[in-house]
């Protein structure tokens, strides 16, 4: 999961895939994954996460690869959210909700949370949230 640029060709508005990772004493974790090449636009750390956090980090990533034609969430009260159903309501982006109990049907973003765990949070202890927002973008970048 170390692909960082964007493919020379690619769809023009793919789908991204949305997950989060919740781990003893770490930050609450939502990742933006792109379902075709799997390039991950944004990690942002939090200890809480809302509908308008998501929203919020969402047009910074739209505002640097542009926006997704679908967005494939788990069934998280920050994904289930009114301000993140009247934000993709607003810019024409569907909402695809994975079922309940079916991690299978978000496998792109499962793989990541696996690779993101073992490389990454597991190899690392975070001092502060800062800190962690830190290694984990230069985690990102690598």
């Amino acid at each position: 999961m170390r692909i960082v640029n964007l493919p020379a060709i690619r769809p023009r508005r793919p789908a991204w895939n949305k997950g989060r990772i919740v781990g003893q004493k770490r930050p609450l974790l939502p990742k933006h994954v792109w379902a075709i090449s799997r390039f991950c636009p944004a990690v942002d750390p939090r200890f809480s996460y809302r509908g308008e956090d998501v929203v919020q980090t969402l047009e910074a990533v739209c505002a640097a690869v542009g926006r997704p034609k679908s967005i494939r969430v788990d069934n998280g009260s920050e994904f289930i959210s009114r301000d993140l159903d009247l934000w993709a309501y607003r810019h024409g982006i569907t909402l695809d909700f994975s079922r309940p109990g079916k991690p299978t049907d978000n496998a792109f973003i499962e793989a990541f949370n696996s690779k993101f765990r073992q490389e990454c949070l597991s190899a690392q202890r975070f001092l502060t949230l800062a800190d962690a927002r830190e290694r984990m973008e230069a985690w990102r970048r690598f």
